[in-house]
């Protein structure tokens, strides 16, 4: 008799969280919004070095200044867009932190 009532109880919230599954969603009936993938713009040309090259980038470059490559002076990679990220990286010690104790000297016999 137990296994018989927990049975259709199982069966009953198996059957109630499938009933929930099958919902209609408010936005199935709104078109989809364009995508924006395809409409990005081209890069602008980087120009070529004026002053002494520091970075020289070859091989699958599609914005090249040099034959086959994309050089670049101090003054250009100055006037490129910048972001900064931080990073937590829990295996680094910071410096002058020194290294942790996992228990006193002594504690073990």
């Amino acid at each position: 008799m137990k296994r018989s009532i927990a049975a259709v109880v199982g069966a009953v919230a198996l059957a109630a969280a499938l009933a929930g599954c099958g919902g209609r969603d408010a936005r199935e009936g709104a078109p989809a919004a364009p995508s924006t993938v395809g409409a990005v713009a081209a890069p602008a040309p980087v120009p070529a070095p004026v002053g002494k090259p520091v970075l020289t980038l070859k091989g699958a470059v599609s914005n090249r200044n040099d034959g086959a490559a994309v050089v670049f002076d101090l003054p250009t990679l100055d006037a490129m867009a910048t972001a900064t990220t931080q990073t937590h990286e829990p295996f680094v010690i910071p410096e002058g932190a020194g290294p942790v104790k996992s228990f006193d000297e002594g504690s073990c016999a």
